[in-house]
């Protein structure tokens, strides 16, 4: 109770005792009337009273609802927070391992990668080493022919071109590259390098050059007695095809040809010289 309320108490008890007071000793229909307002009035005050308490009871309960739900909600969120981290420190994890094992499998990858271009390599190189003591070994068991009819160039071009003809491919003396015949014409010879994938053409004056030293000197140093640049960069398959004439063989260290007095091998295949500078 506030002080409004006992004050409105205080002034009711002490206006209803007057009027009861003046009643009995005065008593008359107005005192009567009076009184019976002064008692509505305390009853409405009660009833206000009544009122008052039941709301606030109520604004209180709700109150503490509003409270507990509050209480409630921040245990949800915290909880939610906490499986939110939790989450995102798998997800985070997760990844990680994820990033780690692509690096690992990219590195694994590189590293086959390299040893298989390794191996792939020195299958080369064996094979290259298989070919050139076949091809020796060839040249080595043949049978020694005849004596050729005569050394002039168009002789020699003929031979050259008819071994062009016969063959799909020839291989050059140092490294062995494969250069696989394209055509063969009355003045050319055309051809495509393995190493490089591009085609060249060979003519008929290229290995004139070669032939007039080789012919006046009886031998030949490529790395020497071509001074053309042109002709050097042809050199390597120039020599690889004079080689293969049945009156000239050949060495590889250095690059020499040398010129026979008769033929010493068959058309196409290798002899190696022994003669030294």
């Amino acid at each position: 109770m506030n002080g409004w309320d006992k004050a409105f108490w205080l002034l009711f008890i002490a206006i209803e005792a007057s009027i009861v007071g003046a009643n009995v000793f005065f008593f008359s229909a107005l005192g009567v009337i009076l009184g019976f307002a002064v008692v509505a009035a305390g009853l409405a005050k009660v009833g206000e009273s009544a009122f008052h308490m039941r709301a606030s009871r109520e604004l209180s309960d709700q109150k503490e609802t509003v409270k507990k739900l509050t209480a409630w909600l921040n245990r949800q969120y915290e909880l939610t927070q906490g499986i939110r981290g939790i989450y995102d420190h798998r997800f985070h994890h997760h990844d990680r391992k994820r990033g780690e094992l692509q690096d690992d499998i990219d590195r694994k990858y590189r590293e086959l990668a390299g040893k298989i271009i390794d191996v792939e390599n020195r299958m080369n190189l064996i094979s290259k080493a298989l070919l050139s003591h076949t091809r020796s070994a060839v040249a080595v068991s043949v049978a020694v022919p005849a004596a050729p009819a005569g050394r002039t160039f168009p002789a020699v071009w003929g031979d050259i071109r008819r071994m062009a003809e016969r063959s799909a491919s020839i291989f050059t003396l140092s490294r062995g590259v494969r250069n696989a015949i394209v055509s063969v014409t009355g003045d050319s010879i055309v051809l495509r390098s393995e190493l490089t994938g591009k085609e060249r053409s060979l003519r008929r004056d290229d290995f004139l050059h070669f032939w007039s030293i080789l012919n006046d000197r009886k031998r030949l140093n490529f790395l020497k007695d071509i001074k053309d640049p042109k002709l050097v960069r042809l050199g390597s398959i120039v020599v690889s095809f004079f080689a293969r004439l049945p009156y000239v063989e050949h060495g590889v260290k250095p690059r020499m040809l040398y010129l026979m007095d008769a033929d010493t091998h068959e058309l196409g295949t290798l002899r190696t010289s022994a003669q030294r500078i």
